[in-house]
């Protein structure tokens, strides 16, 4: 092959010393996505931001919390809600929380089962495999404890929580669906256990929390979690009684929760608030007490 014109070669030549410059400074190989020092952005063409820790350190494995909205939701709606993202991040989570899709009528929605809650306009979105890529994307670009991936959802996001069970339980450790059940015609086999918490007024207009149709209720969710964890189906009740909702006097919230002969340390827990409505008030405990549960469950 003749040789290249030395002008060509000086270009080429200078090309890689400026590349190889860049590469050392930015103390990354050619190729590599450079360190992630402030929140980023994933998911394509639907994005979704991803809020780095207090005291963010790039070598260290960090749990990652999914908080997935209502229907009618957003990102912004339940985060101004409930704030957990914010106290995630001050507890040292990775906290993401993506918006689903639009429908026809200009609601936001997750397809948590066809059919059922909420793909009303039958767009046929797989938001299953959306937030499972979103976490994948995720880890690919910072440190992610494999054994510290949670899911919460408050209504339609619940359901979706609960898909996310079903469908990637070797991604998830645990999730919490506040107000949220599964479609009766839900196809659930998980690969492994996933602890699993109920949080559910007995006032709950929109998801009854005795069930409806043919949906189960609370308690039924609690048992179907318990039976496919492997719990033995006694139920502790011992726990005293605590205050999740700010409009309802009292500690007006008892725990019903399968922790006994389940495979892998895993558990399925129920929340009752008695009296509380699909959208309560929370009480200042509220997020507290949801993070300490999300903490204390890790996958084996």
């Amino acid at each position: 092959m003749a040789s290249l014109p030395s002008t060509v070669r000086r270009r080429l030549s200078a090309g890689l010393v400026v590349a190889a410059l860049a590469a050392a400074l930015t103390g990354c190989s050619l190729g590599e996505p450079a360190p992630v020092t402030t929140d980023f952005q994933v998911g394509g063409d639907r994005p979704a931001t991803v809020r780095l820790p207090l005291g963010f350190e790039a070598s260290e494995a960090s749990p990652l919390l999914v908080v997935l909205h209502g229907y009618m939701g957003t990102a912004a709606s339940i985060e101004g809600w409930l704030h957990l993202g914010d106290a995630a991040t001050v507890r040292g989570m990775l906290v993401v929380t993506p918006d689903g899709t639009t429908d026809v009528a200009g609601d936001q929605f997750w397809n948590s089962t066809e059919g059922d809650c909420c793909d009303l306009y039958d767009s046929g979105v797989d938001d299953s495999a959306y937030l499972s890529q979103l976490i994948d994307e995720i880890s690919s670009r910072v440190s992610v404890d494999p054994k510290r991936i949670y899911i919460f959802g408050h209504s339609n996001g619940g359901f979706m929580a609960y898909r996310m069970a079903c469908d990637h339980a070797d991604q998830i450790a645990a999730i919490v669906s506040f107000a949220g059940v599964t479609a009766p015609e839900a196809d659930c086999s998980p690969s492994e256990p996933v602890s699993t918490l109920q949080i559910h007024g007995t006032a709950d207009t929109d998801i009854p929390y005795n069930g409806y149709s043919t949906h189960p209720s609370a308690e039924q969710m609690a048992e179907i979690w318990a039976a496919l964890d492997g719990c033995d189906l006694t139920a502790d009740t011992t726990a005293a009684p605590f205050d999740l909702d700010a409009g309802l006097y009292g500690a007006e919230t008892h725990s019903t929760a399968f922790t006994d002969g389940c495979l892998a340390d895993t558990s399925a827990t129920l929340w009752t608030i008695e009296g509380g409505r699909h959208l309560p008030s929370p009480s200042p405990a509220f997020t507290d007490l949801v993070l300490d549960y999300l903490e204390a469950q890790a996958q084996p």
